[in-house]
């Protein structure tokens, strides 16, 4: 692993040790502390040849925690990596020499920060500071080991469900500062996928305490439904560890019983085994007796339903799960699709009203915090971001960023307020719902249905009189039977009006894109609704101007349920052209790890071969960028995917 000083973004501490007291001091904040926890933070303390003292930092994600002295390792080479040579500190070479480095890492289930630093000339430190900035001592080395592996399990959880949560909007990172490697690679003592499927069974039961994934609406954690489980399926689906998952479970559903049968048919039906997943999907049944763990069951067998094309017993089966569940949030969007496939669109958009947002309008997506503010006009630090020059692919690395500011002040104002574009979480997939509606009915028809089923809430209060004319008690009788329309769901209605609007212009050639952001806009506004078609055109057409890492994401989206309808040798070559373009630009971010990548170039992997895929690469790109896809991206399903793809 080669740390290159430009390839390590640092923001400058107004005086050393600023960052980690600032997260020593966030500690207390619950919102900072909450669910996952704070990222991992590495601060450094170098002088110049003037004596002058220099305090910086930044995250980094993907590191393996589960050993002190691996951290250790890493830190040294990192040190060694800045007093390399002079490093092109803001405009200047400067000889900088350590005299510390640190990282530290928020243990989730002993809820306190473990730091390592390493001192010149080698010396090691290890401290554990609990939320209240106490700290703490350990009273026997087992105890201590226990902690480590606590580490190593947060952040792994950390690494994968930043990237899950954060795939809608194209797992971008938003903390610039962060250096993010491949979490299932970097393991320095054992494979990180052998090491999570060991020790996994010991922290089953704490699962429930560490919150789970958004898209479940904010509802409590339960055994087999929580981040821990969560992080587990994904790494069995990457790593495709079936066959060394499995056993384990096994003998896990020993001591815990029949609700590991959930988490059993998740690996199965993620995994290739579907008949098995559905054999034990009904036998389950039979077992589990507790409502909350049998809508698990429920909407996993919904989602399977849907996704085999039997609306029909997948509205059977989410309609129990509302019955079982009321409050929770997945059966009933699971119900809300089961209608919409059925082209039952009253019942779906009354189900879409009755979605209870009570608890899952305020779930929240794990996302990296900052412990300094860096962003915008309010910055109290400055950042330092250097252009790694290892990796150089000119139409994503060399990206003019005047022309790209420029693009932004210019901007039509129609294309850049729409404001379903900054909906986000529950919110955002419930629009997804009722613009899957608004597409087969269309606009007229929509508000048709909408009158005959709701009424508005100023409808409503102009009802809720105490003097009543004759006119209003006929008005009483014509509104009888209909439902409150919700103000969030009548809300999505107005902006979907707005998303129409300007779709209607952009399509009757009223309104004229001009730049590739105006482009990528239009595409965003098509995509949103759905018309995916018009959406590829407006993507291609903005990135024949320039590059866009949005735009390449949404495109690659689009190709990959084209190539699932209708594939072809064309298609393929597209998509892999498209992910070493993001796999450049992520390098050039300090992002060696995508999940949206590595799922895409899965299925082009196992169709083609590692072999075919890596000489497409080499023919077409410079060997630096190909280099760098092959270790990213090829070199992980050749060495940590258990075999699974063929050469």
């Amino acid at each position: 692993m080669i740390l290159a000083q430009d390839s390590i973004p640092e923001v400058v501490e107004e005086t050393p040790g600023q960052a980690l007291n600032e997260r020593i001091a966030k500690l207390t904040d619950p919102e900072f502390v909450s669910t996952l926890g704070p990222q991992d933070l590495v601060t450094i303390v170098k002088h110049d040849p003037q004596k002058k003292t220099v305090g910086s930092f930044f995250y980094v994600a993907g590191l393996d925690t589960s050993d002190p002295t691996t951290i250790a390792v890493w830190l040294k080479q990192l040190m060694e990596g800045i007093e390399e040579k002079p490093q092109l500190w803001f405009g200047k070479n400067v000889k900088f020499t350590v005299e510390y480095i640190s990282l530290t890492t928020w243990n989730i289930f002993k809820q306190c920060d473990m730091t390592i630093t390493v001192h010149l000339p080698g010396t090691i430190e290890t401290t554990f500071i609990d939320k209240q900035g106490n700290k703490l001592t350990f009273d026997a080395d087992e105890e201590t080991d226990m902690a480590w592996v606590e580490a190593f399990i947060s952040g792994r959880m950390r690494d994968l469900m930043c990237m899950v949560e954060n795939r809608d909007d194209g797992e971008v990172i938003n903390v610039v500062e962060t250096r993010i490697y491949n979490p299932l690679i970097m393991g320095q003592l054992d494979n990180v996928a052998d090491m999570f499927l060991e020790v996994f069974p010991t922290f089953f039961p704490r699962g429930i305490e560490v919150g789970c994934p958004c898209i479940y609406g904010n509802m409590p954690s339960t055994l087999t439904n929580n981040y821990l489980v969560e992080t587990l399926c994904e790494i069995v689906r990457l790593t495709k560890s079936v066959d060394k998952a499995l056993p384990m479970l096994f003998e896990l559903k020993e001591a815990f019983g029949s609700l590991v049968d959930i988490i059993i048919t998740r690996i199965y039906l993620t995994n290739d085994k579907e008949l098995d997943g559905v054999r034990l999907m009904h036998d389950a049944f039979k077992e589990i007796t507790d409502p909350t763990y049998q809508c698990e069951l429920l909407v996993l067998q919904a989602k399977y339903l849907l996704d085999h094309n039997d609306p029909e017993l997948a509205l059977e089966a989410s309609q129990r799960g509302v019955d079982l569940t009321p409050n929770a949030f997945m059966p009933w969007f699971y119900l809300v699709k089961s209608y919409i496939a059925l082209g039952d669109n009253k019942n779906a958009l009354l189900s879409l009203n009755s979605l209870p947002m009570n608890l899952a309008s305020s779930a929240q997506k794990y996302q990296y915090r900052r412990v300094i503010n860096t962003d915008g006009n309010n910055a109290t630090v400055e950042l330092h971001l250097p252009l790694p020059l290892d990796v150089v692919l000119d139409e994503v690395t060399n990206l003019n960023s005047l022309l790209v500011m420029e693009e932004h002040k210019t901007v039509n104002p129609v294309l850049y307020n729409l404001k379903s574009s900054m909906l986000k979480n529950t919110f955002q997939w419930i629009y997804e719902l009722l613009c899957e509606i608004v597409k087969t009915l269309g606009w007229e028809k929509l508000l048709e249905i909408r009158a005959e089923l709701f009424l508005m809430e100023e409808e409503y209060d102009n009802l809720d009189s105490t003097s009543e004319t004759e006119s209003e008690k006929g008005a009483n009788r014509d509104i009888k039977g209909k439902r409150l329309c919700e103000r969030w769901f009548d809300n999505l209605f107005m902006l979907l009006y707005d998303d129409l609007r300007v779709n209607s212009q952009w399509q009757a050639n009223e309104l004229k894109p001009q730049t590739t952001l105006e482009w990528e806009l239009a595409g965003l506004c098509c995509f949103r609704l759905r018309q995916f078609r018009s959406a590829k055109s407006a993507f291609q057409n903005g990135l024949q101007k320039r590059f866009s890492s949005q735009s390449s994401r949404k495109l690659l989206q689009i190709l990959l349920m084209e190539r699932q309808s209708n594939p072809s040798e064309e298609l393929s070559i597209e998509i892999i052209s498209i992910c070493v373009k993001l796999c450049c630009w992520s390098h050039r971010w300090y992002a060696e790890f995508s999940m949206l990548l590595l799922d895409a170039m899965s299925k082009i992997v196992e169709d083609l071969g590692i072999i075919r895929v890596r000489n497409e690469v080499n023919a077409r790109f410079p060997p630096a960028v190909a280099n760098l896809f092959n270790e990213n991206v090829l070199n992980f399903f050749e060495n940590f995917c258990n075999n699974y793809y063929d050469e």
